[in-house]
């Protein structure tokens, strides 16, 4: 495991090393959720700064979704259990064999900002036609 800083590292360098093999045109975040365990969320949020860092320096833009809107984009309802966002993905990605919980979440969050995205650009396109007609 290490010390803190050196796991920081390891984050960043592997997000480096994923955002040049895939060079995604985006990332998507799930917003940090501060449940009973505080010291889990501050850890949380120290990997999620490390990825936001590595994000920034390759110019992918990063887009941030609560739990509740991912959970609205993949099963419908922003109050939906663990299991029914794995089953969603599986589902919606048509993959085979069970799905693990944060597998799903990530899954989950690229799933919503798709979604999100593909109906912006609809209203843009929409509101651009408007002008012009």
């Amino acid at each position: 495991r290490g010390a803190l800083a050196q796991r920081l590292a390891q984050v960043y360098e592997q997000t480096q090393r994923i955002l040049a093999e895939f060079i995604p045109s985006h990332v998507s975040l799930e917003k940090t959720f501060v449940g009973e365990n505080i010291q889990s969320a501050f850890r949380l949020g120290e990997a999620r700064g490390a990825i936001l860092v590595a994000a920034a320096q390759a110019g992918v833009p990063v887009h941030e979704y609560s739990p509740a809107e991912i959970k609205v984009a993949v099963v419908g309802q922003g109050r939906a259990t663990k299991d029914q966002m794995q089953t969603m993905v599986a589902r919606l990605l048509v993959l085979r064999g069970p799905l693990a919980s944060d597998a799903a979440d990530a899954l989950g969050a690229a799933i919503c900002h798709l979604h999100t995205h593909s109906f912006a650009a609809q209203v843009d396109e929409q509101l651009r036609g408007r002008a012009r007609g």
